[in-house]
């Protein structure tokens, strides 16, 4: 009689292999799960990093060509109230600070505040495949130009009452 050389049987085996196989699919997705949520905020960080080097960029280059004047905006702070996610409030202070990309280094007397509130409140920016309707609540206008924004999601083409 001989002996077997397996202590398990061919369905025993199987059995164990697809054990196996499942524990492998299962803690991948685990892993995956817990990783994509650090990734996720690593981009986010990686983008508001980008945008504030590239903030520091233009009030060096401003600072360089205005250092000898006084009473010119510095800087530019933007404000919103929303309840949008972290990556669209990126993307929509972005595209402000695109409109206004031209104030910096600007003397404030030189500045109407009415046009500079025109061309903020009651516009339309649109993000992937939503619009966001823009209401300025307050503007503060110093070195440090402040905007207080309330942002509102509108479906693409859809105005809000």
């Amino acid at each position: 009689m001989a002996t077997p050389f397996f202590v398990f049987t061919r369905n025993e085996l199987i059995y164990l292999l697809v054990l196996f196989l499942l524990g492998i699919i299962i803690g991948a997705t685990l892993l995956n799960l817990f990783l994509s949520q650090q990734v996720d905020r690593l981009i986010l960080e990686k983008k508001d990093l980008e945008v504030k080097v590239k903030e520091q960029e233009d009030q060096i280059k401003q600072l360089e060509e205005n250092k000898y004047k006084y009473n010119y905006i510095r800087k530019l702070t933007i404000n919103l109230d929303t309840d949008v996610n972290k990556h669209t409030q990126q993307v929509i202070k972005n595209k402000i600070r695109d409109l206004l990309s031209g104030l910096l280094g600007k003397e404030i007397k030189s500045i109407d505040p009415l046009l500079l509130w025109d061309v903020i409140n009651d516009r339309y920016i649109p993000v992937e495949d939503k619009t966001f309707h823009l209401h300025l609540e307050i503007m503060v206008i110093t070195e440090e130009l402040q905007l207080y924004i309330k942002v509102k999601s509108t479906k693409k083409g859809e105005e809000p009452e």
